[in-house]
Parts: C-alpha cells; sequence; structure tokens
C-alpha cells in the first residue's frame, strides 16, 4: 500500500516536471520570437 503510494506521488511529480519544463521552454521561446519580431 505504502509503495504503490510512493509510486503515484513519484508519478506526480515526474509529470508535473516534465509539464513545467515543456511550459517554461514554450515560454521561453515566446519570449525570443517576441523580442526578434518587434
Amino acid at each position: 500500500m505504502l509503495a504503490l503510494l510512493f509510486l503515484a506521488s513519484y508519478n506526480l511529480i515526474s509529470c508535473n516536471l516534465l509539464l513545467s519544463k515543456v511550459l517554461y521552454k514554450d515560454f521561453m521561446l515566446g519570449i525570443f520570437h517576441a523580442q526578434t519580431f518587434t
């Protein structure tokens, strides 16, 4: 039971980290494009 809970929380955290990395990269690319095209 405890191992399952640990695994679920680990999956949630890694998924959140992956999502935030992708969002951060898109955010930085957006700023880069805004600076180069204006």
